[in-house]
């Protein structure tokens, strides 16, 4: 193998890690900001959904029958 190859070879190795590692750190990044918009678009539900709730409601759930239907 020459030395043009050799360096052609290392070069490419090179590109294709830096390449990898942006790609992971990109993807990883993404993922974050997607998860922390999905928690927050939760956490406004469930917050809009405990106004409508009695006060006790979860604790008087025992099992599927513990809460009238019309309740």
């Amino acid at each position: 193998m020459t030395i043009r190859n050799k360096l052609i070879l290392s070069i490419g190795s090179i590109v294709i890690a830096i390449i990898a590692v942006y790609t992971g750190a990109s993807y990883l990044a993404q993922r974050h900001l997607l998860l922390q918009a999905l928690d927050e678009k939760l956490l406004c539900s469930v917050e809009n959904l405990q106004g409508g709730l009695p006060v006790d409601y979860h604790d008087r759930i025992v099992n599927s029958g513990s809460v009238s239907p019309e309740e």
